[in-house]
């Protein structure tokens, strides 16, 4: 649970991050853990949720660039996570992130990435990231409705209750459906001469700084566990979002 939960996930995050800075740390949005970031958070959020700048980001050219996404600490499958419109809903415990309001739009659709790595020792480390994932996509068309999740959120299960979700999924690398491969991802990206070798050497440093994050405790909690280190595993799944500028975001890493 060090970075299977959002709250451990940012706290690990930013330990790190202080120590070797954010020129090497510099891929999770800004987040609050509520109620311990309270503090903070009223200083650098409230004043974007002002009676005057409430009127601005309800105005739809200025709505985007004020945006923050509420999440439960320790949940799933998109249950309750929304876009933050006021400060006077946010629950008293959550995780409040800066959204990323310009994601890489495919057929006028948000999407992100479910990589998966296991993790089959700290002492040494071995890490494993399988070569295949799945491609999710929102259902229905970008736009800056705050109040619609069928837009701003990807998981399947809120997703698959649209009307508009598409099941269809064809042979493996066809770019069809509302979910595809990523080696469908890797032919979208060839015909429109997007490198994607790239993006997968970014993507990978995310998932090794990630792990490296949590070493320290995790070789602590198995030395509790075991003497036989070789003996447990762990399967993850990392969410990954891309902006516009092909840049990923580590959005979560999901245990089971």
């Amino acid at each position: 649970w060090q970075i299977g939960r959002k709250d451990n996930l940012w706290r690990n995050y930013s330990e790190i991050k202080k120590r070797f800075g954010s020129e090497h740390f510099n891929y999770l949005p800004k987040t609050y853990i509520l109620p311990d970031d309270i503090v903070s958070f009223r200083k650098e959020v409230y004043p974007y949720f002002s009676k005057t700048e409430q009127e601005n980001i309800n105005n739809k050219d200025n709505k985007k660039s004020k945006m923050f996404i509420i999440k439960p600490v320790a949940s799933s499958r998109g249950r309750g996570i929304k876009l933050m419109t006021s400060v006077t809903g946010v629950p008293k415990k959550c995780l409040v992130s800066k959204y990323i309001d310009n994601p890489f739009i495919i057929n006028n659709k948000k999407f992100d990435l479910r990589l998966y790595v296991v993790i089959t020792g700290f002492a040494p480390l071995k890490i494993y990231l399988f070569k295949e994932g799945l491609v999710r996509f929102a259902s229905e068309d970008y736009n800056t409705d705050v109040n619609n999740n069928f837009v701003h959120l990807t998981n399947y299960s809120i997703n698959k209750n649209n009307q508009n979700f598409d099941f269809q999924v064809s042979a493996q690398n066809e770019t069809t459906g509302s979910k595809w491969s990523l080696s469908a991802l890797r032919k979208y990206f060839n015909e429109n001469n997007i490198d994607y070798d790239k993006l997968f050497v970014q993507i990978k440093d995310i998932v090794v700084k990630s792990v490296i994050s949590i070493a320290d405790k995790s070789v602590e909690a198995t030395d509790k566990l075991t003497k036989h280190n070789n003996c447990l595993f762990e399967l993850y799944g990392f969410d990954v979002l891309l902006d516009s500028n092909l840049r990923p975001w580590l959005m979560e890493v999901n245990l089971n």
